[in-house]
């Protein structure tokens, strides 16, 4: 089986895939410069065999495939049809596939989410999470800090609310937010391809 077949039968969507193989590995390698060396990749897979005294190591690096957001002027991003209720149906129901509970709603950190949506579609862009230490310390939203522990999770640029899961689940820091157990409750909302998940427990 092909390279480029395999990953299509494993549900790897991608805009770019490559592989590395290396036998009889016995000693220390730079194999990790090549991996790190190729900005095109963001994900990677790997599988080792021991053979004899040494190592043989396959190594797939491949980059996930998504439609690129085209700006519209100004910052802008594209309109689209769908919002929040779509977004956190699509997280619920990627969180359920990947074995863990889906999260419930709470108001309050409906309440958050919604002041940090407006304030990022007021900045036309992301902020890096730097709003949400100061909002987290107004004195009207103290006790949600003390009462949760909570995360967010940001996007933007995405045209269906599938691909913005998928961008979470293939992203390190983000994917906790599909596949974090410990979280238990949450808030989605999205607007104008922008997207604000709260997770807490």
């Amino acid at each position: 089986m092909t390279l480029a077949n395999a990953a299509k039968n494993n549900g790897y969507s991608y805009s770019v895939i490559g592989d590395l193989y290396v036998e009889n590995i016995n000693g220390e390698t730079k194999i990790s410069d090549k991996i790190l060396g190729d900005s095109r990749f963001r994900d990677v897979g790997m599988a080792i065999e021991q053979v004899g005294l040494g190592w043989n190591v396959m190594i797939i690096l491949g980059r996930q495939a998504s439609a690129a957001a085209e700006k519209t002027g100004a910052g802008g991003y594209p309109q689209v049809s769908w919002g929040g209720p779509e977004l956190w149906e699509a997280v619920n129901k990627r969180r359920v596939e990947l074995g863990v509970n889906p999260l419930s709603r709470r108001d309050e950190l409906c309440t958050i989410a919604s002041i940090r949506l407006n304030q990022l579609l007021e900045l036309t862009k992301l902020d890096g999470h730097a709003g949400l230490e100061p909002l987290l310390n107004r004195e009207d939203l103290k006790s949600i800090r003390e009462k949760y522990t909570l995360s967010e999770f940001l996007i933007v640029g995405y045209p269906t609310p599938l691909e913005a899961v998928g961008a979470w689940e293939h992203t390190l820091g983000h994917r906790a937010l599909l596949a974090g157990g410990e979280y238990v409750w949450g808030c989605v909302y999205a607007q104008n391809t922008f997207g604000v998940a709260i997770a807490a427990y």
